[in-house]
């Protein structure tokens, strides 16, 4: 697909909808991977933070958001990728606000055997009762800018149940921890830890992240790091075109160059050829934890780069996983 073409913001909440309806009927690691794939990138970079305003477009290449017919999609009008409250069709306006809260309550599930399954990962807490008894989780976590999950299980009273963790298809190298016991964590599949549970007890999920790169259109390479897809930054000019503050429209021009490509040999690169650091999130929504440090060069003439102007998730189509380990069937669970 070609990266300049736009998607719909509702297609973003109604896909993650649809991922999380599969998932509880299926139970399929692959399809929570593109879940948050969609979640982390899709979801925040087509709306403001505060959420007054957003596109009716996003492009996963995007250098600039502004009113213009002459844009690469022939079935919306001109001001389709500007940030507003109701740019191009309503539609937007009235829809996207399913996708964090529907995120959140499909976060876990209650599993065939009475047990719970931890599908994608955010901090949570979750209520709800297993074999009559009042059980408390609550999840700590800067996930998914850091690869430390802290799990707290709590039971009042002694119960035995199953706790299920998905382990991320990416995450080579996984393991759990609870006291001094730790053990691997087999990528594509649902780790189960099985025991009674009394009191406070906390396990640690460690998904390590590892940087990786796909082949995408006309020759253009991806960056993914964990469940992120990177993008090079570039500095915004935010010019209001309509209305008023804070409901207005918003046209996003960029202040620093954008035309720039990885300079590539022949093959695809490995995670050796870039250096990964980190610095603490500013808030969930717009952090940027972990960068890419990578040798570029800006070509003679302008044309669209690796970067966009935000992180975008590229909408491919869910691999089949092995059913022998990577299979859970899963109803919804209540959340509080």
């Amino acid at each position: 697909m070609n990266p300049s073409q736009g998607t719909e913001l509702c297609a973003v909440v109604e896909y993650m909808f649809s991922l999380e309806t599969l998932l509880s009927a299926f139970g399929d690691v692959e399809f929570a991977d593109r879940l948050e794939r969609i979640a982390f990138n899709a979801l925040p970079a087509t709306f403001k933070p505060d959420m007054w305003a957003h596109q009716y477009d996003q492009q996963a290449n995007q250098v600039v958001c502004k009113i213009c017919d002459e844009h690469i999609y022939t079935n919306n009008s001109g001001d389709a990728n500007i940030y507003g409250l109701e740019p191009n069709f309503g539609c937007c306006t009235a829809n996207m606000h399913q996708g964090w809260p529907k995120f959140a309550s499909h976060l876990w599930m209650r599993s065939p055997d009475g047990g719970i399954t931890a599908l994608a990962y955010a901090p949570c807490v979750v209520e709800t009762k297993i074999s009559g008894q009042p059980v408390r989780v609550e999840v700590n976590t800067n996930y998914p800018f850091d690869e430390t999950i802290e799990i707290t299980v709590s039971a009042p009273q002694p119960i035995h149940f199953a706790l299920r963790l998905r382990v991320p298809t990416w995450s080579e190298g996984a393991t759990v921890t609870i006291g001094d016991e730790e053990s691997t964590a087999q990528a594509g599949t649902f780790h189960t830890t099985e025991r009674e549970w009394h009191g406070d007890t906390t396990t640690k999920l460690r998904l390590p992240m590892s940087t990786r790169f796909q082949s995408r259109f006309n020759g253009a390479v991806a960056i993914e790091h964990g469940p992120l897809l990177y993008a090079l930054q570039i500095g915004e000019e935010w010019k209001q075109v309509r209305g008023e503050a804070p409901h207005a429209d918003w046209e996003v021009h960029p202040t620093t160059p954008w035309n720039y490509a990885l300079k590539l040999t022949a093959r695809i690169p490995t995670t050796a050829d870039f250096r990964v650091g980190s610095r603490p999130p500013r808030h969930p929504v717009c952090a940027r934890r972990r960068a890419v440090a990578a040798e570029s060069q800006r070509p003679p003439r302008a044309g669209m780069g690796v970067g966009a102007q935000r992180r975008r998730a590229a909408a491919g189509q869910p691999r089949r996983l092995d059913r022998s380990g990577g299979r859970t069937h899963a109803h919804p669970l209540r959340l509080h």
